[in-house]
């Protein structure tokens, strides 16, 4: 192998170590802020139904998945399919990942198509993890 070569490889390697260290550096400090905490997790629909009974069910799971596994805290809010729930997450919800929820698609969809109840949020700035459901919305007009 040629000197110039040895140099972009031992550069490489060098940036390498440094990326791993830093990322296990972030990855602790996650942990540490979760550590002990409770993650407020609301769901938009009445308990019993299947979106309830979804909701639930992910809740009992979702805090293994996180740093720390923190103490997840459900909560069904029903109302407006799920409006009431998606405007609590944003006006009120804490914005430093200890608060998240199970809305039904249509919450986000409802401001997009001019529905007055649903201006209390602005859909494009809500932060979107996934979804258990594989869902099409369709619009007709």
């Amino acid at each position: 192998m040629n000197t110039q070569k040895m140099r972009w490889s031992k550069a490489a390697l060098a940036l390498g170590a440094v990326l791993m260290a830093s990322g296990a550096q972030a990855q602790s400090d996650v942990e540490k802020f979760y550590a002990g905490k409770n993650v407020d997790f609301l769901i938009g629909s009445a308990p019993g139904g299947g979106y309830g009974i979804y909701g639930t069910l992910l809740s009992r799971h979702i805090g293994r998945h996180l740093p720390s596994s923190p103490h997840i805290v459900a909560r069904n809010l029903d109302g407006a399919g799920s409006l009431t729930a998606t405007n609590l997450l944003y006006n009120k919800g804490a914005k430093d990942g200890t608060a998240f929820g199970a809305i039904f698609m249509g919450a986000v969809m409802e401001p997009l198509i001019g529905d007055k109840a649903a201006t209390l949020f602005d859909p494009r700035k809500l932060i979107y993890i996934g979804s258990a459901n594989r869902e099409t919305s369709i619009c007709i007009a």
